[in-house]
């Protein structure tokens, strides 16, 4: 009987490589293991090349690794999975948040780190101080702006 890993491990130079069955016991050891890294303030590289399956969790962690590296000013780059592991829409959200190379070298090359210029607006609501995502609000308040207005209207 043959033995899978299912953890994050983390390689000499800094990367980290996911488990071939990259799932839900995966994300609070990769969870750590992202926050280690940023605290260190290197680039966090994960190397997805190894997955076979990559489930909604891991994928899910895997954005929020991205924000969480952002928020530091810590560059984040992904090396792509096999073909077929992502479905269409994961990978065409994976490609738009996150650097993604076809090797690891090509990802451990520290790009430019994910640093707010300053010239980026900021949420107006109670001084919150997150990034604007539509309206002057950031994504956290315009959602609950999109679920209360039709009740706050007035006829």
């Amino acid at each position: 009987m043959t033995s899978v890993s299912h953890v994050f491990r983390q390689t000499d130079d800094g990367v980290l490589v996911a488990p071939p069955g990259c799932g839900l016991l995966a994300v609070p050891d990769f969870l750590a293991l992202v926050q280690r890294c940023a605290e260190s303030g290197g680039p966090v590289v994960v190397d997805l090349s190894e997955v076979l399956t990559l489930d909604i969790a891991a994928f899910r962690s895997l954005v929020w690794a991205r924000r969480h590296c952002r928020s530091r000013g810590v560059h984040f780059a992904v090396v792509e999975p096999r073909p077929g592991v992502l479905r269409k829409q994961e990978e065409v959200v994976l490609r738009d948040l996150v650097p993604v190379s076809r090797d690891r070298a090509a990802a451990t090359e520290a790009g430019p780190p994910a640093q707010r210029t300053g010239a980026e607006p900021l949420c107006v609501v109670a001084a919150c101080g997150r990034p604007v995502h539509a309206g002057g609000r950031c994504l956290r308040h315009h959602q609950r702006w999109l679920r209360y207005r039709a009740a706050l209207r007035t006829p």
